[in-house]
């Protein structure tokens, strides 16, 4: 759940972590048919900077998120209708109706507003446009900083065409960013993305939910199909080790001319 934090009453850090530990991902995964890997962070499980125990790392707990709604100044939820937007079709539209429903829980009325996938990219990364929608990524490469910079660094907020569509910004977690962007040393940059990590989900631009479940089947005459960590149909390499069949004798074609 992608969350505006220059747009009220989102840009108050409470409201975002409310929000953050109302959505019920277990039910998710069920609603899905358990094809969900669920999470509460930005790093997805497969790549080094991943941490299971990472603190604060945002779940399912109705008590923390009323009590954040308390510190937001809305113990009995929140007054106005909030705007959800989505993207269009039958499944966004029914993820969209899992947000409104767990929202509801801690006194929060969201209405659902859905819009061409054009338009869904215009809107969503142009500033003070979208208060909260259903944002996603698809790593570009198999690296924690393929996350971090592009959806959390100030500088990819911009007035339209904004990577950052939560517009965050936080100048502790740039300098963490861009001293781990530089640092040759494995370890000290998986602990500098880790501790990024920490910061991004105490502020909770994002309510982190779900990386996808993919699956793949091969027929045993499929060789050197290996799955990709990144992309998705790479048959570069792929053949087809099929039993060779006898082929029946074909007539001989008559000579030019002549007729059968």
């Amino acid at each position: 759940l992608t969350m505006n934090c220059e747009m009220a009453p989102l840009d108050d850090v409470h409201m975002r972590r409310a929000f953050a530990f109302a959505l019920n991902r277990d039910r998710w995964r069920r609603a899905r048919a358990n094809r969900l890997v669920l999470t509460g962070q930005p790093i997805p499980r497969l790549l080094p900077g991943f941490d299971p125990d990472l603190p604060g790392q945002h779940r399912f707990d109705l008590d923390v998120a009323r009590e954040e709604m308390r510190l937001a100044g809305y113990p009995n939820g929140y007054p106005d209708r909030l705007s959800l937007t989505m993207g269009e079709g039958e499944v966004a539209r029914f993820y969209g109706e899992l947000i409104q429903q767990d929202l509801q829980r801690i006194g929060v009325d969201v209405d659902i507003r859905q819009v061409s996938f054009p338009i869904f990219l215009q809107q969503t990364g142009t500033r003070n446009t979208v208060l909260m929608h259903l944002g996603g990524w698809s790593m570009d490469y198999p690296d924690a900083s393929n996350f971090l910079d592009i959806l959390f660094h100030s500088r990819s907020r911009h007035d339209s065409d904004s990577e950052n569509k939560s517009f965050y910004s936080n100048p502790v977690v740039d300098r963490l960013l861009d001293d781990a962007r530089v640092e040759p040393d494995r370890e000290r940059r998986l602990a500098m993305y880790r501790e990024a990590s920490i910061h991004i989900v105490g502020d909770a631009p994002w309510g982190f939910v779900f990386s996808d479940m993919s699956m793949d089947m091969w027929q045993p005459y499929v060789r050197n199909f290996v799955p990709h960590p990144v992309w998705d149909n790479m048959f570069r390499d792929v053949w087809l080790d099929l039993p060779r069949r006898r082929t029946r004798d074909v007539p001989a074609l008559a000579p030019f001319g002549s007729s059968r």
